[in-house]
């Protein structure tokens, strides 16, 4: 009996077609351990790029800098354990950010008395870019990890004026004027001196 033939673009006969497919699944076979260390290697490598996690923190992050002023910040706020100063690229007329003094990267790493010290100056800010800014409501934002959307590895809180029907700039797109931060830091300051 003869096999049916696929047609004309193969001229190869079914068992001819199983024959060649086998062998090749045999090769395949034999290569399976070198595929899966590849491929374990190249997961891997993706991994520790991927993330900012389980990576000892950078003291070199420009929000450690801006700590031991080795780069210059429109600071609006500072204590012993935060200082809070005006966003660079700016979200809102009015973005303030708020850090801790203690390195760590995100909130996970953060002791119990660094995220407290971080709340109290967050509250304390975020009613006083209210009152200068006189708008209705106020975004307190943070967030952990690159794929979250943190782009300095530091934590820091974001606090931005909101106004009723004003879109958000784009998060660290657009550099803002430094006059302009400057008086927007005053306006600030004014109301955090202010009973």
């Amino acid at each position: 009996m003869r096999s049916p033939v696929v047609p004309s673009a193969c001229p190869w006969t079914i068992e001819q077609l199983k024959v060649a497919c086998g062998r090749r699944a045999e090769r395949n076979r034999a290569k399976r351990p070198a595929i899966a260390k590849y491929i374990r290697k190249v997961y891997s490598r993706r991994i520790v790029n991927l993330k900012m996690d389980n990576v000892a923190y950078d003291p070199q992050n420009v929000f450690a800098r801006i700590l031991r002023n080795e780069i210059p910040s429109e600071r609006v706020y500072e204590d012993a354990k935060t200082i809070s100063f005006m966003d660079l690229m700016p979200q809102a007329e009015g973005h303030v950010l708020v850090i801790p003094r203690e390195p760590a990267e995100t909130l996970l790493e953060l002791s119990v008395a660094g995220a407290e010290a971080c709340i109290r100056t967050t509250q304390l800010l975020a009613s006083a870019v209210k009152r200068a800014f006189e708008v209705p409501g106020i975004m307190v934002m943070q967030v952990n990890g690159s794929v979250a959307g943190q782009t300095v590895p530091h934590i820091h809180f974001h606090i931005i004026p909101r106004r009723v029907g004003e879109q958000l700039l784009m998060h660290a797109a657009v550099r803002a004027d430094g006059a302009r931060l400057r008086a927007n830091a005053e306006r600030i300051r004014r109301c955090l001196a202010a009973p």
